[in-house]
């Protein structure tokens, strides 16, 4: 708790710094401040995802928590995909982690088995991948046999 609390203090410091425009550094070729990424939600991960499809460009996103990390970033670029789950964004992070990645891992596995899962929007349902959804308790309702009423 104190590091987790720590790290999300950091990332709201860096965030007003960010905002302000009084942030000192030297961007890379492409305008990144912060470690460039470039991926669908697979690689920048579902919070950030989700974030960035509503974030516009250039705009620093809030404070974002993922599994043992909180973040701030911006889109630096949209891509186009054919459905949702292949969009792809060039982002401008600044992470601030307050567990070792094979730490926040091991944690994330075991709560699949201990926690149940939600799908609050059903368009997200396509996100979640099936294992974890059976694992967690949110699969789809399965659909009625043909003809049954």
């Amino acid at each position: 708790p104190v590091q987790r609390e720590q790290a999300r203090r950091n990332a709201e410091a860096q965030l007003a710094t960010l905002r302000s425009g009084s942030f000192v550094g030297v961007p890379d070729q492409d305008g990144a401040l912060g470690t460039a990424m470039v991926g669908t939600w697979q690689e920048i991960g579902i919070p950030n995802w989700g974030a960035a499809l509503q974030l516009p460009l250039a705009e620093w996103s809030e404070v974002i928590e993922d599994t043992g990390s909180f973040a701030v970033f911006r889109v630096l670029t949209r891509g186009e995909a054919p459905v949702s789950q292949a969009l792809g964004f060039r982002i401008d992070l600044f992470a601030f982690p307050y567990l070792p990645a094979e730490t926040g891992a091991v944690l994330l596995e075991g709560a699949y088995d201990e926690h149940t899962l939600t799908i609050v929007d059903e368009s997200w349902r396509e996100l979640v991948p099936e294992l974890t959804q059976f694992r967690m308790g949110a699969r789809a309702p399965a659909a009625s046999p043909r003809g049954a009423e």
